[in-house]
C-alpha cells in the first residue's frame, strides 16, 4: 500500500530542504534518487547540492502522511508559504 503525504528531502550538512508532495512518497523518493544520481533532477538547487555533499549527506522525511491528494496540495502550499 502506497504513502501519500508531505515530505522533505534534507541536506544534513546545511539543514536545507526540498519539499514535496505525493500520493505514493515511496515511488517518489526513489525517482528522486535516481533522477539525482543521474545528474538530472529538475531541482537545480538540490542538484547542485547533492553533487557538492554527496547522496550520505541527504535524509528523506515524512513530514505529513495519510493525505488526500487536495490535502497534501493545500498543506504543501502552506507549508511554502510560511517559510
Amino acid at each position: 500500500m502506497s504513502i501519500s503525504g508531505i515530505y522533505k528531502i534534507v541536506n544534513k550538512k546545511n539543514k536545507m530542504f526540498y519539499l514535496g508532495r505525493s500520493i505514493d512518497i515511496e515511488k517518489r523518493f526513489t525517482r528522486h534518487i535516481y533522477e539525482l544520481r543521474k545528474n538530472s533532477h529538475h531541482c537545480d538547487f538540490l542538484q547542485m547540492a547533492w553533487n557538492k555533499y554527496g547522496e550520505n549527506y541527504f535524509e528523506f522525511v515524512i513530514i505529513k502522511q495519510g493525505l488526500t491528494k487536495a490535502e497534501a496540495t493545500l498543506l504543501e502550499a502552506a507549508y511554502l508559504k510560511k517559510i
